[in-house]
This record gives structure tokens, C-alpha cells and sequence, in this order.
């Protein structure tokens, strides 16, 4: 049986929905859900779920939140990537998925649809509570990394590292008179944002290990999802003080 979708819901017309969209609403309204008369809204909720994603028009990352769903959110977001997965290669669409990684968002109202990027928000009434997914386009959530022929590292933009903040990877520059790597910024340390500009000006490569990339990739998420969740908080806090 379908679901039906919470009046807070925010998606588009069937005949608009992007593939991401689509494939978001089939997968949760076949995954273990029940129709509920007055499921426990989400409302306000103090962890949610990022999952990157890589695509060739959808570049960003979901927010999953979930309220008495009969299953932990790991479990959910588990079941919830297979799926994506499967339908992509049945539908000829190629999909990347990043590590998941939960957060802590104390103060966060899922339904203020105000992030910036915010593509789609679907909640659903979902085995007797309420499950909610939203998809946020940010290219430098699914942050560009590949590795060069010749090379045994990752090269990434130097643009899109997050500056200021400590690092969860180690950060390396390349010479190419000697063919080595040299580490300029190890994890914990920071990347200050006087020493990205130069970097960025003087067209400096960077690399990482390539067995980081899925690591950079999650921490990449998380800083623009603090980033957009802090927006949130400040406005639900506005709205109550007024």
C-alpha cells in the first residue's frame, strides 16, 4: 500500500519530477510503508542522515529524518541507497553514492524548506510514524576528485576546500621537476584561507590520498549541511521570538 504524503511535503508535479525525485518517492513508498490516519509529525528533530550524491545533473546530498518508523535511520538510509543503486543501472542513469555519515541538529525544523538548493522535500507517513527525505543540489557537496593518469593520488579544487575549519584528510601539493608529492595541511590542521587564495592564484594542484576521497567527500556534506541547517535554526528562532 502507498503512502500518503504529509501536506508538508514539497516535491513538484509528476510530469516535472527530476529522475532523483522520482526514484526518491517510488523507493520510500515501497519500502516497508503504511498508510496512517495521523502519523507523529517530524516537526523539530536533532539528527538527521547525509548521503552525497554524484550524477550528471544532480550533484548534492540527502536529508533523511525519521520519526517511529519501525527501523533505525542507519537501516533506513542502508535499504534506501540499494534501492537507488539498482534503479539507476535499470534505468540506464549514472549514480554515485558517498559515505553516509549522521549528524546531531538540535533546534532543526525539518519542514522549513528555506535551504538554499533545495530541490525536493518528501515525508510520508512510513510504518506508523513519519519518514522525511530531502534532496539538496550543491556541486561542492559531491566535491571533484579523480585521479590523473601518471598520478597515485586524487586531484581535487583547490576552490572547493573548506577553509578555516580542521581537516579530516591530509592535503598535498605535486612537483613536477622531482614527481613528488609534498603534504602541506594534515588532518586535524587547517587550511587557512590566506594560504587557499595563494594556492588558488598561483593555480597550485592539489591532491589527496585517493583512499580519502570518500572521507573528503562526506566532510564536504557535512560543512554545507551545518551550514544550511545553522540558516534554518536561525530562522525558527526569529519566528518564535516575533
Amino acid at each position: 500500500m502507498k503512502s500518503k504524503a504529509s501536506a508538508r511535503t514539497k516535491v513538484l508535479d509528476a510530469d516535472k519530477q527530476s529522475f532523483i525525485e522520482k526514484c526518491t518517492i517510488e523507493i520510500v513508498n515501497t519500502m516497508r510503508a503504511e498508510e496512517h490516519e495521523n502519523p507523529p509529525g517530524l516537526g523539530v528533530v536533532s539528527r538527521v542522515a547525509l548521503l552525497s550524491v554524484g550524477h550528471d545533473k544532480h550533484k548534492g546530498y540527502f536529508m533523511i529524518a525519521g520519526h517511529d518508523v519501525g527501523m533505525s535511520l542507519d537501516d533506513f538510509v542502508q535499504e534506501f541507497t540499494e534501492h537507488f543503486k539498482k534503479l539507476s543501472v535499470a534505468n540506464g542513469e549514472h549514480m554515485e553514492f558517498g559515505d553516509y555519515i549522521n549528524m546531531d541538529c538540535p533546534g532543526y525544523d525539518f519542514f522549513d524548506n528555506g535551504e538554499e538548493g533545495l530541490e525536493f522535500n518528501y515525508v510520508t507517513s512510513f510504518s506508523g510514524g513519519e519518514i522525511g527525505v530531502k534532496f539538496i543540489h550543491d556541486e561542492e557537496a559531491w566535491a571533484h576528485a579523480e585521479v590523473p593518469e601518471n598520478h597515485d593520488k586524487a586531484l581535487i579544487k583547490t576552490e572547493q576546500v573548506v577553509e578555516d575549519r580542521p581537516l579530516e584528510i591530509d592535503l598535498f601539493v605535486h612537483l613536477k621537476r622531482n614527481e613528488k608529492y609534498y603534504k602541506i595541511v594534515g588532518e586535524g590542521s587547517e587550511l587557512s584561507s590566506d594560504r587557499k587564495k595563494r594556492l588558488i592564484d598561483k593555480k597550485t594542484e592539489v591532491f589527496i590520498n585517493e583512499g580519502d576521497v570518500g572521507t573528503y567527500r562526506s566532510f564536504q556534506t557535512k560543512q554545507k549541511a551545518q551550514k544550511a541547517i545553522h540558516g534554518t535554526v536561525q530562522r525558527t528562532t526569529k519566528k518564535k521570538a516575533s
